[in-house]
C-alpha cells in the first residue's frame, strides 16, 4: 500500500479539509475524517459517486461507561441508504466492554449486518500498539481514524484531486436529495394513485414524519382502530414511487395474511404475494408472510439471504422478548427501512418496549443497564421513572396517537340481542345431535380417515345446527350418500337426517322476516356455511327482496360487482366469513349476525367491516341467538363478560392473548363441548371460561392505564 498523505480540499477555495488521505493502494483507503466535517455530515465516500449525497448522523450517544463516556456512531445516508458504519471489533470487546454492556456488541454486528452498505471500519486489533492514542482521539471526540475499503479507486482520485462540483453547487445538490428524502414539501405522491384510500390527517402526518425525521425506521403505536395498517400502507407506496424502495417484506400474524393483502390491492393496487405462493424469497420482490413460516427451517436461511429495502411488522408486541426465536429472527433481517406496528408496545414490563426499540434502533434507549437504572420504577415496571425523558427519547422513534388527539367522531355502536325458543322439533334434533357428538367424538381420529370422518367433521355438524337446520341436512345427505360409513353409524346419521326433515321453518328464521318487515336500511346478513346462505337468498328472493350473495367460491370480478349492485341496488347481502375480510362496506350500518362462530376473531371481522374508520353513521349489531345452545353461551360469554361488542376493533385479540394459553378460545370452546359428560357440566365450565375472560379484560385496562400514564401522563 502506498504511504502517502493527500488532502481533499472543498470546492471553492475553501482551506479546511474535508477529508484527509492517509494512504491509497489497492486494497483501499485509509484515512481520517475531520471532527467539524464529521458533524456537519458531508462526507464523499460512495463509490459511485457522480453527484454528492449528503449524509446524516442516525446512531449516535450509544453511551459505554469505562473511564468515561464513549460514543459509538456511526453515518446514515437517507436518500439512498448507503451507511458508513464505525466498527471496533473484537479489539473493543476485549478492552472495552463489561457484563452489562452487551448491547453494546450486539450493536456492532448489527451495524455491520444490516444495511446493504459500504462500510467503513476500524481495525482496532491491528492499531492495538496505539490503543491509548485511540482511546484519548475517541474520548476528545474529534477525529476518528477509520479505514474505507473500496474496489473503485477511479472515484477516490477524483475526490483526490477535487474533481466535483464547486461548493456552493453541492450545497444545492444536497438540499435537494434531503428535500427528496424528507418529503419537505409536505405532500405524498401515493395520494395520487391509491384510490381506494380516505386518508385522515394523522395517518398523513404519519406517512410524512416516517419518510422525513424518522429516515424510515419507527414504531407506528396508535391506539387500536386508528389505521395503523393504512399509514404503513401509504409509506410503503410513497417508498416504492420515489423509487427507495423495492423489495419488501410483511410479517403478520398468519390469520392477518389474506386481510393485509386484500387491502393493499384493494387500497393502494399492490399486489403481494404470500409465502404459498412464491419459490425463491430473493427473487420475489413483494411477499407478504406469517412470522412462523419466515423463521421456519425450512424458510429462514432464505429471508435471511435477502437485503430488504423495507420490513413491515404487524403485531410488533409478539418480539417484547429478546430471548425468543422470533425476535432473533427478526433481528436478523437484513433491511433499510423498518416499520413496526403494535397498540401496545408494552405489556408487562417497559423492558418489553427497551427490546422493541432494540430491533429498530439499537442503543436508542442506551444500554438494558443504563435503561433500567434510568427508568424502571422498583413499584411497578409498567410505569417508568423520568417519565418526561423517557417519552422525549421515544419521541424520536415512536408515534402514537390516541382516539382523543384525532378529532375524529366515531359513530356509536348498538347491540341487539333476539334470544330465541327452539321449536319443540328443533329442540329435540338439537339433543340428540348434541349428544350423538359427545357419544362418538373420542372414538374418531383427529384426522382424516379411510372412513372419511373424523372428530372436525362432527364439530362442523355441531356448527352447522347452530347455523340452520337446512345446511345441516345438506352436510348429513351428502355424508350419507358417500357409503363411508359403519352400519351403526350410518343408521345413526340416518335417524339424525329424519328428524333435520321434521323441522319446518325454523324460529330463527321467523324472527329473522319480523325484523326485515320493520326495517327499510341496507343490511348485511353473515353466516358461516353456503348451505344457509343459499337456504336463505331463496328464501328472502321468493318473499320480494333484492339480495345479492358474496363468498370465496366468486372471482375477483364477481365478488367486485356483488359489492357494487348491493350499494348502487339490492337491499340485503348475504355474506360467507370471505365477506368479513378487506372489505369496505362503511356504506351499510345494519348487520345481522345469523349464526355466531365460535371463534370470536370472526365475529370482530363481520363487525369491523361497516363500524371503523370511514363510517359516519350509527352502527346497528343484531345478535340472533337460541336459548340454551352452545352458541348462546358463547354469546354469554363474550358480551357479558367482556363486553366485546362494545370494544373497539382490535381491542378483542389483546384481550384473548392476556389468557395465555396455548389453545385458541375456539380450541377450548371445542373441548368443553366434547368433554362435557351433559348440558349441566358443559354450563359450569362455560362459567369457568368466563371467569377467565373477565381477568384477561382487567389485566387489558390495567395494560391500557399504563400506557397512558407512559405515553401521556404527567411525570
Amino acid at each position: 500500500m502506498m504511504s502517502n498523505s493527500m488532502t481533499v480540499k472543498r470546492g471553492g477555495g475553501m482551506k479546511s479539509p474535508l477529508v484527509q488521505i492517509n494512504s491509497v493502494g489497492q486494497a483501499g483507503v485509509a484515512f481520517q475524517v475531520k471532527g467539524k466535517a464529521f458533524q456537519e455530515g458531508y462526507l464523499f465516500l460512495t463509490p459511485e459517486m457522480l453527484r454528492l449525497f449528503p449524509f446524516k448522523e442516525e446512531l449516535s450517544s450509544i453511551q459505554f461507561v469505562d473511564d468515561a463516556e464513549v460514543v459509538y456512531s456511526a453515518i446514515y445516508h437517507k436518500a439512498r441508504g448507503y451507511m458508513v458504519c464505525l466498527t471496533f471489533g473484537e479489539w473493543w470487546e476485549k478492552h472495552q466492554m463489561r457484563d452489562g454492556d452487551q448491547i453494546g456488541i450486539e450493536l456492532i454486528s448489527l451495524a455491520e449486518r444490516r444495511y446493504r452498505l459500504y462500510r467503513v471500519v476500524l481495525d482496532a486489533e491491528k492499531l492495538a500498539a496505539k490503543s491509548d492514542e485511540i482511546k484519548m482521539t475517541m474520548r476528545s471526540g474529534g477525529d476518528l481514524p477509520i479505514q474505507y475499503t473500496s474496489g473503485n479507486l477511479e472515484v477516490l482520485r477524483k475526490l483526490i484531486s477535487g474533481d466535483f462540483s464547486p461548493y456552493a453547487e453541492t450545497g444545492l445538490i444536497l438540499q435537494g436529495e434531503e428535500m427528496n428524502a424528507r418529503g419537505d414539501d409536505q405532500e405524498l405522491m401515493a395520494l395520487t394513485t391509491c384510490f381506494g384510500v380516505s386518508a385522515y390527517q394523522h395517518q398523513l402526518n404519519t406517512a410524512l414524519s416516517v419518510i422525513g425525521r424518522y429516515n424510515g425506521r419507527a414504531l407506528l403505536a396508535d391506539e387500536v382502530g386508528l389505521g395503523k395498517t393504512i399509514e404503513a400502507g401509504l409509506i410503503l407506496k410513497e417508498y416504492l414511487l420515489r423509487g427507495m424502495v423495492r423489495k419488501v417484506l410483511i410479517l403478520t400474524p398468519a390469520s392477518l395474511i389474506t386481510q393485509w393483502q386484500q387491502e393493499l390491492k384493494t387500497k393502494f393496487d399492490l399486489s403481494f404475494k404470500n409465502h404459498n405462493e412464491i419459490t425463491d424469497w430473493e427473487q420475489s420482490d413483494l411477499v407478504i408472510a406469517s412470522l412462523d413460516t419466515a423463521k421456519s427451517q425450512k424458510n429462514q436461511k432464505s429471508v435471511q439471504k435477502v437485503n430488504y429495502d423495507l420490513l413491515i411488522i404487524d403485531e410488533a408486541h409478539k418480539l417484547k422478548n429478546k430471548k425468543t426465536q422470533n425476535w432473533k429472527f427478526v433481528n436478523s433481517i437484513k433491511t433499510k427501512y423498518l416499520l413496526m406496528l403494535t397498540a401496545t408496545p408494552i405489556q408487562n414490563d417497559l423492558i418489553e418496549l427497551f427490546n422493541l426499540i432494540t430491533i429498530l434502533k439499537p442503543g436508542h434507549l442506551s444500554t438494558l443497564q443504563k435503561f433500567k437504572s434510568d427508568f424502571l420504577a422498583e413499584r411497578d415496571k409498567r410505569i417508568p421513572k423520568n417519565s418526561l425523558k423517557l417519552r422525549a427519547m421515544l419521541s424520536e422513534i415512536m408515534i402514537r396517537h390516541r382516539r382523543s388527539d384525532t378529532m375524529i367522531k366515531f359513530p356509536q355502536r348498538f347491540v341487539h340481542t333476539q334470544a330465541i325458543t327452539l321449536k319443540p322439533d328443533e329442540a329435540r334434533l338439537y339433543s340428540e345431535l348434541t349428544d350423538f357428538i359427545r357419544r362418538r367424538y373420542f372414538t374418531l381420529p383427529t384426522h382424516n380417515n379411510p372412513r372419511g370422518i373424523n372428530r372436525l367433521t362432527l364439530i362442523l355438524l355441531q356448527k352447522l345446527m347452530g347455523s340452520s337446520t337446512q345446511a345441516l341436512k345438506r352436510a348429513l345427505t351428502k355424508m350419507i350418500s358417500s357409503n363411508f360409513y359403519k352400519d351403526d353409524f350410518d343408521e345413526s346419521l340416518k335417524r339424525l337426517l329424519d328428524l333435520a326433515n321434521n323441522v319446518g321453518m325454523s324460529r330463527k328464521t321467523e324472527v329473522l322476516l319480523e325484523l326485515l318487515g320493520n326495517l327499510n336500511e341496507k343490511l348485511i346478513i353473515f353466516t358461516q356455511f353456503r348451505g344457509t346462505q343459499d337456504y336463505l337468498a331463496d328464501l328472502l328472493r321468493e318473499r320480494g327482496y333484492s339480495v345479492s350473495i358474496f363468498n370465496g367460491q366468486l372471482s375477483q370480478t364477481e365478488k367486485e360487482a356483488c359489492i357494487e349492485s348491493f350499494r348502487n341496488k339490492n337491499q340485503i347481502l348475504i355474506s360467507t366469513e370471505s365477506g368479513g375480510e378487506g372489505r369496505n362496506l362503511q356504506f351499510c350500518k345494519v348487520l345481522v349476525n345469523y349464526d355466531l362462530p365460535w371463534n370470536p376473531m370472526r365475529i370482530e371481522q363481520r363487525i369491523g367491516r361497516i363500524h371503523r374508520l370511514g363510517q359516519t353513521d350509527d352502527v346497528h349489531i343484531i345478535n340472533l341467538s337460541a336459548s340454551d345452545t352452545i352458541e348462546s353461551y358463547v354469546l354469554e360469554l363474550l358480551d357479558k363478560k367482556i363486553n366485546m361488542f362494545r370494544l373497539i376493533i382490535g381491542e378483542l385479540e389483546m384481550i384473548l392473548g392476556n389468557m395465555h394459553s396455548k389453545k385458541t378460545l375456539e380450541q377450548i370452546i371445542i373441548d368443553i363441548v366434547t368433554m362435557s359428560p351433559n348440558q349441566e357440566a358443559m354450563k359450569r365450565k362455560f362459567q369457568t371460561l368466563g371467569n377467565k375472560l373477565e381477568k384477561a379484560l382487567k389485566v387489558h385496562q390495567d395494560i391500557t392505564r399504563a400506557q397512558e400514564d407512559i405515553f401521556n401522563g404527567n411525570d
